[in-house]
């Protein structure tokens, strides 16, 4: 397991003189190691039969300094052995060395001190060795709560941080935490559950005080459990709403009443919108407020939550409440003088200001009618512009008067001239629009439908069918890409109905929302937030949100390949730089660890010696970290104390293809990017500690630790190393 030889050359006679040691046995339930020794001489090297010392001598072996053995004789050295002889060998004396609390013969040390004494004659010496004995592993350390936890608290939910103090010397098995409503936890325990380090505990009592232990586990069994952290849930309970419109219609009253665990909230949030849109007005109120002014005849949906502070808890249901209307005529009020809206034309339905009038809803600009996409399924109905669109003011409504017979339903831009988009025969097209379903849900798919010069139609595009499910709230995005076919010069985006699971008619008064319909060349769409690529600038061709979208060829010079996409360059002043979090290591909890070992023949005595390190990737990287440590006692890697670095430089991120230099000579980080011409700096790239730049020396061992993160992908980059002496 592990042998050491102290050794002492005497002339006078010419004499050897061992101290043999050998690690025999861990006994590690009882936390002993079992050391075997000899003490033996031997005649030489140039002695003969002659050497001999006829006084009185000893020869005494001792383990920190207590004596385990002697060798005494008179004459001490008898004549008689020829040169290389062994004049004796005492032993074998087995010696039993006890671990302390943490595993190790001393502190955190495996070094176990050996004496060999000599007093003969004129000598009196006593030279030293030691024995590395590897370390008996115990039960893991307590872990370490982070300082803010628990955090990110909900009404259900809690975050809950910790971080590991050493594996007791034996590895890890896994990581654990409990969570109590007792403070000793006496009752109300969870099962200890594995943990990463980081864990969401989710199913919790609202209002509720919890508190929150972890611990390490490895063969040796459960470690000592951590320090006890507490946090509480926030409240989870819906408020009473009572909404009261007043006789002409214009406003409401709503009153609100405290949820059960909140006898005194600090306040309400109420919600209101009109049926049928997605837009809702917020308001911070007290119990009680009036709301106005408000549509007469509308129907409008309310709801609220209790707020406790600056949290805000679970909204209660939409609520429907129609406003009273005091004209007997239908649709919308019309004195003669009311202007026309947006989605609404007024008119009087026989005599000027002695009939009555009606509301005329409007078509959409550019689309086609009801009649258009019914061929196939059957049905009627109508398509008009409605208030309340995905990110405008507008969307298109398609309602249905009567039942659909068949699947093929299909409702967008309309074929005649200047509705359409043009269309190239050698050219691929990506259509894009939104469609919500307030009432069921449907199969939908986006289609491009291809006419020829005459507006007829001679071919079809057809996405992949979603089956949108119903909401009053949530815009589903449907997608296309086609090519067109022979003969067609034009196009037109649709949204149809297609048979399959999730399919069926449509019945009287459903209705279908679609928004944002979108027709650009090129594979891609702008919504107005897409960024601009190495590739293309997106930009409208006219009013922004309301014109065609246009991609224009990047003719820029290319970026710095070594910009990072998640850490842009500190700006210059007068604006200050935004800290963000994910350009350091901060908030990674877990590391794929790689090791290389420098040997002490590399690293003479009396010069410096730089390592230069290059790495090699083949994709992206981020936190590329990499640790120095100094080994002056040999020792093995799993003696290594991993909290004994002497340098640590941190690469925030390295792109793909790339030769990453860190260069200890010059003390610069350099970057050679396929694609790229030159060999750029990346400084900006290089963080660390103070001992940046590492510089071995004293004709010692070094360990090279590199990690990165887990997610990293296998084989994303390569290392090596080059050394160079310098003379301090």
């Amino acid at each position: 397991m592990g042998t050491v030889r102290i050794a002492s050359s005497q002339v006078s006679p010419a004499t050897t003189f061992y101290l043999e040691a050998d690690h025999v046995e861990t006994d590690t339930k009882n936390r002993r190691w079992r050391v075997r020794f000899y003490l033996r001489a031997v005649n030489g090297p140039g002695g003969s039969t002659a050497s001999r010392y006829e006084g009185s001598g000893v020869q005494i072996g001792r383990v920190r300094g207590s004596e385990f053995r002697r060798h005494a004789a008179t004459p001490f050295l008898p004549g008689g052995y020829q040169n290389g002889a062994t004049r004796w060998n005492d032993g074998p004396w087995d010696v039993w060395v006890n671990a302390n609390a943490a595993g190790w013969v001393s502190g955190t040390s495996a070094r176990l001190d050996l004496q060999m004494q000599l007093a003969y004659g004129n000598v009196n010496t006593t030279p030293t060795g030691f024995i590395n004995l590897p370390r008996i592993g115990t039960v893991p350390p307590a872990p370490t709560p982070l300082p803010t936890t628990p955090d990110q608290i909900t009404a259900t939910t809690m975050r809950y941080q910790f971080s590991g103090n050493g594996d007791g010397g034996n590895a890890i098995i896994r990581w654990e935490y409990r969570y109590s409503t007792s403070p000793t936890f006496a009752s109300g325990n969870s099962a200890w559950i594995a943990s990463s380090g980081t864990s969401i505990i989710s199913g919790l009592t609202p209002n509720t005080t919890y508190y929150l232990q972890s611990r390490g586990v490895n063969s040796f069994g459960n470690g000592a459990v951590s320090a006890t952290r507490s946090g509480k849930t926030l409240v989870g309970d819906t408020p009473g709403m009572l909404v009261v419109p007043s006789l002409d219609g214009t406003k409401a009253t709503v009153t609100l009443t405290p949820p059960p665990t909140i006898p005194s909230p600090t306040g309400y949030r109420l919600e209101y919108r009109l049926l049928g849109t997605t837009n809702a007005t917020a308001i911070d109120t007290g119990a009680s407020t009036t709301v106005a002014p408000l549509n007469p005849g509308a129907t409008y949906q309310w709801r609220a939550a209790a707020k406790v502070g600056t949290y805000t808890g679970p909204f209660t249901a939409w609520t429907s409440v129609v406003q009273p209307n005091t004209n007997t005529n239908p649709g919308d009020y019309f004195d003669g003088a009311t202007a026309a809206r947006a989605d609404l034309t007024f008119a009087w339905n026989g005599t000027v200001n002695n009939s009555t009038s009606r509301a005329i809803g409007k078509a959409v600009l550019g689309w086609g009618n009801f009649a258009s996409g019914s061929s196939v399924s059957g049905g009627t109905g109508t398509v008009s512009r409605v208030t309340g669109g995905r990110s405008q003011q507008f969307a298109a409504r398609v309602e249905f008067w009567t039942p659909t017979t068949a699947a093929g339903f299909h409702a967008g831009t309309g074929t005649a001239a200047g509705q359409t988009f043009p269309a190239l025969q050698d050219a691929t097209y990506a259509g894009l629009a939104h469609v919500r379903l307030p009432d069921r849900g449907q199969r939908l798919a986006a289609m491009f439908l291809w006419l020829n010069g005459a507006g007829t139609e001679v071919g079809r595009s057809i996405g992949t069918a979603v089956d949108v499910g119903a909401s009053a709230e949530v815009w589903t995005p449907l997608r296309v890409i086609g090519t067109p076919p022979p003969g067609a010069v034009a196009g037109a985006v649709r949204v149809i109905d297609v048979a399959g699971v999730g399919w069926s008619v449509w019945n009287s008064g459903d209705r279908l929302l679609i928004d944002d319909v979108i027709t650009p060349f090129g594979d891609f769409y702008f919504d107005g937030s897409t960024p601009d690529t190495a590739e293309w600038l997106f930009s409208w061709d006219g009013t922004a949100n309301g014109s065609a979208s246009r991609a224009v060829a990047n003719t820029a010079a290319p970026p710095n390949p070594l910009l990072d996409p998640d850490c842009p360059p500190v700006p210059a002043p007068p604006r200050p730089p935004d800290v963000n979090n994910i350009c350091v290591e901060d908030d990674v909890t877990e590391w794929r660890r790689f090791w290389q070992e420098i040997p002490a023949l590399y690293v003479p005595t009396w010069v410096d010696t730089v390592p230069i390190l290059k790495v090699e990737t083949t994709t992206a990287v981020r936190l590329v970290r990499v640790r120095y440590y100094p080994n002056p006692f040999g020792r093995s890697l799993d003696q290594l104390e991993r909290d004994g670095y002497c340098s640590e430089q941190i690469i925030s991120y390295i792109p793909g293809d790339t030769i990453f230099t860190l260069d200890g000579v010059s003390q610069r980080a350099f970057a050679e990017v396929t694609g790229s011409a030159a060999t750029l700096s990346a400084d900006h790239l290089l963080q660390g500690n103070n001992n940046l730049w590492p510089v071995l020396g004293c004709g010692i061992d070094y360990y090279v630790s590199v990690d990165v993160p887990t997610d990293t992908p296998a084989n994303a980059l390569t290392m090596g190393y080059t050394l160079v002496q310098r003379y301090a």
